[in-house]
């Protein structure tokens, strides 16, 4: 590795490092080949090797104005950098933020549900809990409402004594038990 680097270091989990070059990051191999100039004004490896880049607004002297795109390993960009933040919320599926709402990406980038969502919380045996306006509903893998969004105090899915997959959640005052497919069973 030619002495032209400000500082590296190398992520445990995979082959790959953290390279910086005059304030700006890049990524470098094991074996010392850059496979992503150092051009983003910061980036991280997620937990299942992306990585997401962050652009700050050159013009920008407040260094507010950031957007956040996901790279994977190569560098080959998934996503524009139009999101204001992204976060891991299972292997393969990211919550995105534009300005207060919320969205999911799948492992390639694809947007799986609109950037709509109030709030988004993580998956648990194939389902993730969303907030819409006042109420709570839940989300499939494919990203597909499988209740409509007017639930209270919802629970992640777990399987039941029988081991099928339910959810505890409340409507109207009553507590109700809902199915994989989005219906109340009780």
């Amino acid at each position: 590795l030619p002495c032209e680097y400000d500082s590296f270091w190398e992520e445990s989990r995979n082959d790959l490092g953290t390279l910086i070059k005059d304030k700006k990051y890049g990524v470098i191999t094991n074996k010392g080949v850059v496979v992503i100039p150092c051009k983003y004004d910061y980036l991280y490896f997620t937990v299942d090797n992306t990585i997401v880049a962050t652009l700050i607004d050159a013009n920008d002297k407040t260094n507010r104005n950031r957007k956040v795109g996901l790279l994977d390993a190569n560098g080959k960009l998934m996503t524009s950098f139009i999101y204001d933040e992204i976060e891991t919320i299972d292997y393969g599926f990211y919550r995105v933020r534009i300005d207060t709402k919320y969205g999911v990406l799948n492992k390639d980038g694809k947007e799986i549900t609109p950037v709509k969502y109030d709030e988004i919380y993580r998956y648990r045996n194939g389902f993730c809990i969303a907030k819409l306006d006042f109420g709570y509903g839940f989300i499939d893998t494919s990203g597909k409402e499988i209740t409509h969004f007017y639930y209270e105090k919802p629970t992640d899915f777990n399987y039941n004594a029988a081991k099928k997959l339910t959810a505890k959640a409340y409507l109207r005052g009553k507590e109700v038990i809902i199915d994989e497919y989005g219906k109340v069973v009780n």
